[in-house]
């Protein structure tokens, strides 16, 4: 994952505003078009807060589909939080996937889950103070 993927935003915002904000980066790199983005918010009215993985990790996402075109990820972190009307409170770390098949699709879900299932990553990502903090926190754990 390159640096660019990683951000801190440091702003108010409904779910849907942090989705959108969190897809920002691979929206403009083209990963996806502004479909995908549209799928992964209606995917949350629909099926309610799924996407909240653990307490304050969301992994928005939606199917592949024609409106992928490279499989990849970013990480947002959100110090304000987010609020998904989840039982268990408010989110402050992002990740967004997009992926071009279902093989690699769960692969990137390994990937991710792994990482974020260490807790001194979640919170060395949740205490951090810059972007590519951010990214230097990701890359540590292998």
């Amino acid at each position: 994952m390159d640096k660019q993927f990683c951000k801190i935003i440091n702003k108010t915002m409904s779910w849907a505003e942090a989705i959108k904000a969190s897809a920002q980066t691979l929206l403009e790199e083209n990963y996806f078009n502004e479909n995908y983005v549209i799928e992964m918010i209606e995917n949350v009215k629909k099926f309610g807060s799924y996407i909240v993985i653990a307490p304050k990790i969301a992994l928005p996402h939606a199917s592949y589909s024609k409106n992928v075109f490279k499989g990849g990820f970013s990480i947002t972190i959100f110090p304000l939080g987010i609020d998904f009307q989840a039982s268990s409170g408010p989110v402050y770390i992002l990740v967004t996937i997009s992926s071009t098949n279902n093989e690699e699709h769960l692969q990137r879900l390994k990937e991710i889950s792994s990482k974020l299932s260490n807790q001194a990553v979640v919170t060395s990502l949740l205490e951090a103070q810059s972007s590519e903090i951010v990214w230097e926190k990701w890359n540590e754990v292998t």
